[in-house]
């Protein structure tokens, strides 16, 4: 299983200064400008600098970890190579997104190599894989991949049943840490708490990626944290007393959400429950409304209230605002939403 990415096609340039492995760095990159795209990247300036080393290996592959160019810089005479103008085409057409392109120093074992330059991007036409995670979690870049904004999946209307997303055991692969769902019907929100929106509801055993965390303490059980986690299409929320926690989730950055808080609704059990054009009973009759549904509710008559002014559908099909009294109805509102006063 595949996902679909909303990566562009121009990418995120991003330049590294990286401690070196030894006591002198090996070559360093200065204001490298390089674009990539589905078909090749383009350099418009910047320099290599050669200190110890005598050649760097200039890469791209994709998502899968497929090498998509290659080629060696050895070094000039002048200690430095600059790029000018630059451009290249794939040699090897890409398969995921999202496409890293690195510059690093040539040693005979990959481990002491050290990264000089690093640009990742992606190619809108292509389905982005799990793995690139992975790959860039090796390099303290996994918020580059993932996009992590906070952004979720949107709320999951009124009386709707929420979506069940399941993630396909190869998403996971590779990757340094996961989450297992803990719990039946585990509700995933728009937010780091239960007073944000639910999104989607996944079953128990599932495996989520993990994308980033809330600002609470890292503790594997504790109520007060919450992971951002990926699940097939779905992005949201989940608490961490209800998870097991498996691998190395330390590379998660804490990303700031951008929730939405659970609206107040009244619960209306009987079809027929008088609607009301004013809050009063004396007042003319809307029409007699659908039961067995949660209403979204708009005011209120007073504080404490005595009614309640509701978005509601009368029996037959038409939309009505109007007046439910309290004995009328179930009132909810588990974000704590300040109500207006209507009038006020």
């Amino acid at each position: 299983m595949v996902k679909r990415s909303s990566f562009g096609l121009l990418l995120i340039i991003v330049l590294l200064a990286l401690l070196p492995l030894s006591h002198a760095a090996a070559a360093t990159g200065a204001d490298i400008t390089m674009t990539v795209d589905c078909d090749g990247f383009s350099a418009s300036g910047g320099t290599i600098t050669f200190e110890d080393a005598t050649a760097v290996t200039l890469r791209a592959v994709d998502a899968a970890g497929t090498t998509l160019y290659t080629r060696n810089i050895s070094r000039p005479a002048s200690g430095s190579y600059t790029f000018t103008n630059e451009t290249a085409s794939w040699v090897t057409a890409p398969a995921y997104s999202p496409i890293i392109v690195s510059v690093t120093t040539i040693a005979e074992r990959p481990v002491q190599e050290e990264l000089v330059f690093l640009v990742v991007g992606g190619c809108g036409s292509l389905p982005a894989l799990a793995n690139a995670f992975a790959i860039l979690a090796e390099f303290d870049l996994l918020t580059l991949v993932a996009d992590l904004d906070g952004s979720t999946a949107a709320s999951v209307p009124l009386n709707t049943a929420p979506p069940r997303p399941v993630n396909a055991g190869d998403d996971l692969l590779g990757l340094p840490g996961y989450a297992v769902v803990n719990t039946d019907n585990l509700n995933v929100r728009s937010g780091p708490g239960v007073e944000y929106t639910q999104v989607a509801v996944v079953d128990g055993g599932t495996p989520l990626i993990v994308l980033g965390r809330s600002e609470a303490d890292l503790a594997d059980s504790s109520e007060d944290l919450w992971w951002y986690v990926e699940v097939g299409e779905v992005r949201g929320w989940v608490n961490s007393a209800l998870l097991a926690l498996r691998g190395d989730l330390s590379y998660a950055p804490v990303v700031e959400p951008q929730g939405e808080l659970i609206p107040p609704s009244a619960y209306v059990g009987f079809t027929g429950t008088f609607l009301y054009s004013e809050p009063s009973s004396f007042s003319a009759v809307v029409c007699g409304i659908v039961g067995d549904t949660f209403y979204p509710v708009v005011a209120r008559d007073a504080v404490p209230a005595n009614y309640y002014r509701i978005e509601a559908v009368c029996e037959n099909g038409r939309a009505a605002v109007g007046w439910l009294p309290l004995e009328s109805l179930i009132f909810r509102n588990d974000a704590g939403v300040e109500l207006p006063v209507w009038g006020e």
